[in-house]
């Protein structure tokens, strides 16, 4: 006797993934979930059930897959007018964060530069240094800028739209 297959399986949503982040995103985004899984010292491939709408089942505080209306409600999908909103404040945050991360960094590179036409010798090549060092940190901070951008909206709970964050790349 076979086993009778349900209506809605689809091949074209299963996906081998040996990408662990991307396993992970997919998964906290709800747009994955995990069918099969090395158990032991079994070395079967990762297999996941893309799921287009955002709908995946969640994981319980166990870890084990629970059934999709169990738990909170499924979030809907944002429309592009709540994306446009969330890339907007992350954009306006980005500025701000820069502006408070750079401008420190930027009047001590200033007051640098303006010293090296009256220097000479050692002090000449301590202030070079220092200004090596002051921009290879001023482009560090692009990384940083666009973590703390994220941290902020996160934490922000009356921004509405920020429940879409995790549809994002934190990464540029």
């Amino acid at each position: 006797m076979r086993t009778a297959y349900p209506s809605d399986l689809d091949a074209t949503f299963f996906r081998v993934i040996s990408d662990l982040d991307l396993r992970a995103k997919l998964i906290a985004a709800r747009a994955a979930e995990i069918v099969q899984s090395p158990k032991g010292t079994l070395r079967c491939p990762y297999i996941v059930r893309l799921y287009p709408n955002f709908d995946a089942p969640g994981l319980a505080a166990n870890g084990a897959a629970r059934a999709p209306d169990a738990g909170r409600p499924l979030p809907a999908r944002p429309t592009v007018e709540e994306l446009a909103v969330l890339v907007a404040r992350i954009a306006e945050i980005e500025r701000e964060v820069e502006d408070r991360l750079t401008g420190a960094v930027d009047e001590r590179i200033a007051e640098l530069q303006k010293t090296i036409a009256s220097s000479s010798g050692a002090e000449l090549r301590a202030t070079i240094r220092e200004l090596a060092t002051l921009f290879d940190r001023r482009d560090a901070i692009g990384s940083e800028i666009r973590e703390a951008a994220f941290r902020t909206i996160e934490s922000d709970t009356t921004f509405a739209p920020r429940r879409y964050l995790a549809l994002i790349s934190r990464h540029r």
